[in-house]
């Protein structure tokens, strides 16, 4: 199959860019640096029992594009999984999300005290890029992820 130039350039340029464009990145929330992102986070906790009982609210600021919050992966508790060379997540359960209006939504969900130690909530946006009029999503995102045991005084 013979190609224009002009389209074989084309070819070219996007497959070299696609895979910049699919870049994620983590986000590590501290309780000191919980108001510094693009979305808001606030985190309250409650004993119940032996266990603790989380309410984690996510807010869209100007900075978030709202078609990328209106898209978020879902909120999990996981495993962050750290080496001097990877760095990564396991999924250890799915969250429910609670739409709060197009802004806002709300994350309920109780852990044991072995949980609190060792896992960790993350939500992640997906990127997009637009070709020709189209939305795509590329295989990236923007990851938050913040420590349990961070937001719990027991």
């Amino acid at each position: 199959m013979n190609l224009p130039p002009t389209l074989t350039a084309l070819v070219v340029a996007t497959a070299i860019a696609l895979p910049a464009l699919a870049a994620s990145i983590s986000i590590h929330v501290t309780p000191k640096n919980i108001g510094t992102h693009p979305v808001g986070f606030t985190v309250t906790t409650a004993p119940k029992g032996k266990d603790t009982q989380f309410e984690i609210t996510v807010t869209r600021k100007e900075a978030m594009d709202p078609i990328r919050f209106a898209r978020p992966m879902d909120g999990s508790l996981v495993r962050v999984e750290q080496t001097p060379n990877s760095f990564g997540f396991t999924g250890v359960r799915g969250i429910k999300k609670e739409s709060l209006g197009d802004d806002k939504m709300r994350f309920r969900f109780t852990a044991t005290p072995a949980e609190v130690k060792r896992l960790s909530f993350e939500i992640g946006f997906q990127s997009y890029a637009t070709f020709e009029g189209k939305r795509q999503w590329m295989p990236s995102a923007d990851f938050y992820y913040l420590h349990l045991k961070d937001f719990t005084s027991r």
